[in-house]
């Protein structure tokens, strides 16, 4: 297994981050329809209610935020330092959800999708993006260390201690 995760580092690191910005997105998302949502409940007068189960049928735009960050060179993002990342990262948030911002008033569905509900989304993505994506080079690598064979060795009093070659 070591193996497999070394020689495919790229790819792990690929899917470990995609998954990453997936979540984020998705969170932000939800945490936005959430606030808009509350906030139609609260103030009935002031704030239309919004129908949450409207915003899922946008989850294949995830995919779309995917591809754009591919696009961006944000996958596997191995070379890249912090501040080129988080300004790539947020330079192609910023770009997808403006586009679908553009897009709603242009097939005239504007008064369905809540402007709060996607500018929230937007800072809120990429801020989420911003913290979870640096655990994503440390989740590959403690994959890679658990996948070697390790050696548990018992030393008096009872001390265990993990060593990563295995003693013959």
């Amino acid at each position: 297994m070591t193996s497999t995760i070394n020689k495919n580092a790229r790819a792990f690191m690929s899917i470990t981050l995609s998954i990453s910005d997936a979540l984020s997105l998705a969170a932000a998302v939800l945490a936005a329809v959430g606030i808009r949502w509350l906030a139609g409940i609260l103030l009935p007068y002031v704030v239309v209610l919004l129908t949450p189960l409207l915003y899922l049928t946008l989850i294949p735009i995830v995919l779309i935020f995917l591809l754009i960050y591919k696009l961006w060179g944000l996958y596997p993002a191995i070379g890249l330092g912090p501040v080129e990342e988080l300004r790539r990262l947020i330079t192609s948030t910023t770009i997808v959800f403006t586009a679908f911002t553009a897009f709603t008033f242009w097939v005239r569905s504007a008064e369905i999708y809540s402007r709060l509900v996607i500018a929230f989304s937007a800072a809120a993505s990429a801020a989420w993006q911003a913290v979870s994506r640096p655990c994503s080079p440390s989740l590959v690598e403690k994959m890679a260390m658990t996948a070697s064979p390790m050696n548990f060795r018992i030393s008096p009093p009872c001390s265990c201690t993990a060593s990563p070659t295995a003693s013959k």
